[in-house]
């Protein structure tokens, strides 16, 4: 059970690495430039490659395999609380409560790419379901994955429709949002949960994006683009704050999406000259008209539950353990061999704008289908180096770090926000997807060894302590030294 539960820490550690890697173009640019997946016109060769690799190595890969862990999680758990006689359903709902609760908090006070929220809702089917065989589990799971793939296909003609209206492309890409999780996810599925959020979309053709890792300070920027765009202002918007000019231009339709040229310089404004309630209340626009739309009628919160049952069938299935190390050779060799290639023909295939013909639609399946493949590789080559002791010192800091799954991703967008928002650095919109790497390979490398810190004192990390208290509603032992017991779950 131990390097069972090892190998799932080290693959939520590797997780968190690749859904911060996916969710910086959220966290640093507006929506409506970083749906592209591409770094922002006049970006150097350097950042061009780095974009395409993200691309195709980490976008959707990392909040599917977030998402299979926690329907694993959740499996585990249950077993282990009924193995001590203990009523399971109670103690998960009052863990889905705190979850929500704090997606809530985190998708509207700190960053809009959350996908705990969705994960929530997710994991209330996946309770439905935890006690059946692990083949009903596949079978659900490829049935709700093969209806996503549908409503994708749909979302692309009907995007391919309104990209033939006088404003352009609309920003809903098809391929895959997150969390956003999820990865969200953003990701997140992908939920600790996790998240990461888009892929494809079209900038409006009136707004050309700032030089990124430009050295200007931010008032010329803001005004740079402002002129560049020279955005149409009428007499009801003057004087008006950048939220209010927004809600203004969507009332007259002037403000068709996140793509629009004035969206994306009120998000700028905002997000890179504060203050708090503005930002807040963008966030909620963004949620009403774009995010909920898209996990709820485009697919992405049934994409969420695929994931999970998936998870959940792997871990009754013993995926994780050693006797599965034959598996996890052929599902290694499956995504290298099938997985990364349709993950580099989607990439290269993924037209600019959403268009409805069969090399478009082709490339949106085999994104998703990809994403799958390599997700599943991932874990099985985790797998392999935590039961074969090769690379000892790196799956160690793996599972450290993704022992405090929660915590981390929480931290990520405290760090990541600092970065770029008002109340730290103010860095919105000026940063290249090289420094966007850096960014993402520094945070990280702290994360390892704060968590590696904290661990060796204490029991869990901060927000998990919180989670499990709430789940178990009894204050949980912290000090490593001051519980030996076991406690059910995690």
């Amino acid at each position: 059970m131990s390097q069972r539960v090892h190998a799932i820490d080290a693959c939520r550690g590797l997780a968190l690495l690749g859904i911060f890697m996916v969710n910086m173009d959220f966290f640093s640019r507006p929506f409506g430039e970083m749906i592209t997946g591409a770094p922002p016109e006049g970006s150097s060769s350097l950042d061009t490659g780095l974009a395409f690799v993200i691309k195709t190595i980490f976008t959707g890969k990392f909040v599917a395999q977030f998402s299979m862990l926690f329907g694993a999680g959740l499996i585990l758990q249950m077993l282990r609380v009924e193995s001590r006689g203990k009523s399971f359903v109670p103690l998960y709902l009052r863990r889905l409560a705190f979850l929500g609760v704090i997606g809530l908090i985190h998708g509207v006070f700190i960053w809009i790419g959350d996908i705990l929220m969705m994960y929530t809702l997710a994991g209330i089917a996946m309770l439905l379901l935890r006690k059946c065989k692990p083949r009903t589990l596949l079978k659900v799971a490829a049935g709700i994955f093969l209806f996503t793939c549908l409503l994708q296909t749909g979302a692309l003609a009907l995007q391919s429709m309104m990209t033939r209206g006088p404003q352009g492309a609309t920003e809903k890409e098809p391929a895959q949002t997150s969390a956003p999780a999820g990865e969200s996810g953003r990701d997140a599925s992908e939920g600790g949960d996790g998240g990461e959020a888009g892929d494809e979309g079209k900038e409006s053709p009136q707004a050309e994006p700032d030089e990124p890792g430009d050295g200007k300070a931010s008032d010329d920027a803001s005004a740079a683009g402002t002129a560049a765009t020279e955005l149409p202002v009428s007499e009801q918007t003057l004087g008006k704050t950048p939220v209010e000019r927004l809600i203004a231009g969507l009332s007259e339709g002037k403000i068709q999406d996140p793509s629009s040229a004035e969206w994306k310089q009120i998000e700028t404004d905002v997000y890179r000259n504060g203050g708090f309630w503005s930002a807040v209340a963008l966030r909620l626009i963004t949620w009403a008209a774009v995010l909920l739309p898209a996990y709820l009628l485009f697919g992405y919160l049934l994409m969420f539950m695929s994931f999970f049952f998936l998870g959940a069938a792997l871990l009754k299935l013993d995926f994780f353990s050693q006797a599965r190390t034959s598996w996890h050779k052929r599902l290694v060799f499956a995504g290298l061999a099938v997985g990364l290639p349709m993950s580099i023909a989607s990439a290269i295939a993924m037209p600019d704008k959403p268009t409805f013909d069969g090399p478009s639609v082709a490339a949106v399946l085999g994104f998703s289908v990809s994403a799958i493949l390599m997700a599943v590789m991932y874990m099985s080559g985790i797998a392999l180096l935590t039961h074969s002791g090769r690379c000892g010192v790196l799956v160690k800091w793996l599972a450290t770090t993704g022992r405090m799954p929660l915590t981390n991703y929480l931290m990520q967008s405290v760090f990541a926000t600092f970065i770029f928002y008002w109340w730290g650095l103010g860095m919105f919109g000026m940063s290249s997807q090289t420094m966007n790497v850096a960014i993402v390979l520094g945070v990280y490398m702290c994360q390892i060894v704060i968590s590696n810190l904290w661990l060796s004192r204490f029991r869990f990390g901060p927000t998990e302590w919180l989670w499990r208290t709430v789940t178990y509603m009894k204050v949980q032992p912290m000090l490593v030294s001051s519980a030996r017991h076991d406690v059910a779950g995690s």
